[in-house]
């Protein structure tokens, strides 16, 4: 009698069995792109929206959104990104992206670099660099106003080689080690080779440069997407997602820079007591009261926290586990202007300001939807006395650290004693620029 032999394996052409493609990208819900005004949305009823948007004086969708604050473009013309959501029978359009469309307000000297990102990873580039891609997945990049198309960078990904993993690092770029080797050719010309190697798969990263001598702007911008490289999935959306805060709040800059009331010409001489005086310090006292309170709630304010503060503050002391390592997280806002790291691990959300609070920003080790599913929370919180020294104090079971910012704000972290040690590492990095 015969025998069969049966042959298990893997056609990887027919049972899906290829490797990871790492240009693969960010899985992502279908996005749209609808055009319009914003309006308020202020009806009596139970929806996440705030904003509605009308073209041609009927509704296009009802908006909502975490990234753009869309209070910043009531009456403005726009363009709108996003995803469409059903939440309690009502259909919402949740902006992720926001763009003028007024001429007079549609150019941007400030606009951000080119993001290139795929689920794996995630890098910037100028935005007068364009890119083409080889049939094997290599990127070409040229110069838009070289007419000859002339190659200066290539990028591609590989899986690491058996001699990379005996191989001494010889650079640190970021959160990433690998090799560099430079050499000159007969023209005067400078190539550069680095490969960066992976912190979470067996791939590398090939990035082979050329340039003149004397093209010190190419240079700069070749090493700042080196040090914009990143990897990781959540890290990438979080970069995505921190570019279009920033972008939607260069757009509102503009609307403010337009909308600015002009400037009155001040009055010399205003005898003391006049009517002017009186309205300025009613109009000055009134921005405190909705900001602080009273005065007479300040002072008793202030009593308590003193009293609170003699009892409870501690200096702040080094005697922490600082979980901020080469895989933490990079957070700036050029609006707030201020940075930070979150440690690996660790997700976070900029729920923007919530009065009086300039802002509210929650950290967790699990996905955040609110400010009410955070471990702990960064706040920015106005002040009338600045804070000099750091400090943390306990109440009711919560630690609150607290440090200096300004002369009208401080920092502020609070949750339970158990963030401790994630707290201080936050609040270790945390940097005004």
């Amino acid at each position: 009698m015969k025998k069969l032999l049966i042959v298990f394996g893997c056609a990887l052409a027919f049972v899906g069995c290829t490797p990871d493609d790492p240009f693969a990208p960010l899985p992502e819900e279908p996005r749209e792109t609808l055009v319009g005004e914003i309006l308020p949305f202020d009806l009596s009823v139970a929806t996440r929206a705030t904003h509605r948007l009308e073209r041609d004086e009927k509704l296009v969708a009802l908006l909502a959104s975490e990234i753009v604050s869309l209070v910043e473009f009531e009456g403005q013309e726009v363009s709108v990104t996003g995803i469409r959501r059903t939440e309690k029978m009502r259909e919402l359009f949740i902006v992720d992206e926001l763009h003028l469309l007024s001429e007079e307000l549609a150019d941007d000297p400030n606009a951000l670099p080119k993001r290139f990102s795929t689920k794996n990873f995630s890098f910037v580039f100028p935005l007068d660099w364009q890119y083409s891609t080889a049939p094997d997945g290599t990127m070409h990049f040229t110069e838009k106003t070289d007419d000859q198309g002339r190659v200066f960078l290539q990028f591609s990904v590989e899986p690491k080689e058996r001699r990379d993993k005996k191989m001494i690092p010889s650079v640190s770029i970021g959160e990433f080690k690998g090799t560099k080797s430079v050499m000159g050719d007969a023209l005067g010309r400078e190539h550069q080779k680095i490969v960066l190697w992976s912190n979470n798969s067996n791939n590398k990263y090939t990035f082979s440069f050329t340039a003149n001598f004397e093209e010190f702007d190419k240079k700069k911008a070749f090493f700042q997407l080196l040090n914009s490289f990143i990897e990781g999935e959540s890290v990438v959306r979080a970069a995505q997602d921190e570019d279009r805060r920033i972008q939607a709040e260069h757009e509102a800059e503009k609307v403010r820079a337009l909308t600015k009331p002009a400037e009155t010409e001040v009055v010399e001489e205003s005898e003391p007591g006049s009517a002017e005086e009186t309205i300025e310090k009613e109009e000055k006292e009134g921005v405190l009261s909705r900001i602080f309170g009273s005065k007479e709630n300040i002072d008793t304010d202030a009593a308590l926290e003193k009293a609170a503060q003699a009892a409870a503050d501690m200096p702040l002391k080094d005697d922490f586990t600082n979980l901020i390592d080469g895989k933490a997280f990079p957070y700036t806002s050029s609006y707030l202007k201020f940075s930070m790291k979150a440690p690996w691990g660790y997700w976070f959300k900029n729920v923007g300001p919530t009065e009086p609070l300039l802002l509210q920003f929650g950290f967790a080790k699990h996905e955040i939807s609110g400010i009410a599913d955070s471990d702990f929370i960064l706040e920015i919180v106005p002040s009338e006395r600045p804070v000099t020294t750091a400090r943390e104090r306990k109440n009711d079971g919560k630690l609150y650290i607290e440090w200096a910012r300004d002369d009208s704000s401080f920092f502020r972290l609070h949750g339970p004693e158990s963030t401790r040690d994630a707290m201080r590492s936050v609040q270790s990095t945390v940097k005004n620029i």
